[in-house]
């Protein structure tokens, strides 16, 4: 029986790879491509702290961030300016006032590595396991919730 190479197939195989871990990727040495997901959310975790660091797993030391996606899924509100980081300030989203881009509206959002130019975006190799913080400053946040899906190979070899 041949295989099924539908576009629903086909969509859904990557999907199941995104959160499963493209580990049919390997055969170069770097390891599986996975993906961490964080979230800030302004009911679990607050917005009066200079840097929000949302309960997560730490990307390994030694990880390499080749890209990702923010999904905002209530705006940010409260007149705060908010960046995110990984390992140095704004290296995931620039800092910008909860009242325009990113932060107003709800949806996908572009993050500073891009998957597809990781030579000069991308973060790492990791000196130390990685924290994605949320760095808020000017005033408190009073509302919000987003995700940040980062894609990342861990590897020795790098």
């Amino acid at each position: 029986m041949p295989k099924d190479r539908t576009a629903s197939h086909l969509r859904n195989t990557y999907l199941a790879d995104l959160v499963n871990g493209f580990t049919y990727l390997d055969g170069a040495g770097l390891g599986p491509i996975k993906v961490q997901k964080v979230t800030y959310d302004f009911a679990v975790d607050g917005g009066t702290a200079a840097t929000i660091t949302p309960a997560q797993t730490p990307i390994p030391q030694g990880a390499l961030v080749l890209g990702g996606v923010m999904r905002v899924i209530a705006a940010i509100t409260g007149g705060a300016t908010l960046a995110v980081q990984l390992v140095t300030a704004n290296d995931i989203i620039n800092a910008a006032a909860d009242s325009g881009a990113p932060w107003s509206t709800t949806g996908k959002k572009a993050i500073i590595p891009k998957f597809n130019t990781p030579e000069s975006t991308s973060i790492g190799p990791l000196v130390a396991p990685g924290y994605v913080s949320f760095v808020r400053s000017v005033a408190n946040i009073t509302a919000g919730k987003v995700e940040v899906y980062l894609l990342y190979c861990a590897s020795s070899a790098l």
